[in-house]
């Protein structure tokens, strides 16, 4: 199996502006602000006929970049799988 059969790589996110004339809220104020944005990659790659790889990488303007969760996913039976 090639590499490139084995990974997949699907990405997700926004990026939007935000005014208040009130109460400061996500680093809002009534100059507005475009600072507010989110992307993550969730990837997954096969590491046998019965497991897998999981994992998603998330970055903001504010936080930066960080792996928020990833587990491996095994099929002990056609019914039953297991996560760690």
């Amino acid at each position: 199996m090639e590499l490139s059969d084995r990974i997949d790589l699907h990405g997700f996110g926004y990026q939007d502006y935000a005014q208040t004339s009130a109460n400061s809220y996500l680093d809002a104020d009534k100059k507005g602000t475009w600072n507010n944005d989110f992307f993550g990659l969730v990837l997954s790659a096969t590491l046998s006929e019965k497991s897998k790889l999981w994992a998603q990488l998330e970055d903001t303007s504010n936080g930066g970049a960080r792996f928020t969760w990833a587990f491996v996913d095994y099929e002990l039976t056609d019914s039953v799988r297991l996560h760690a």
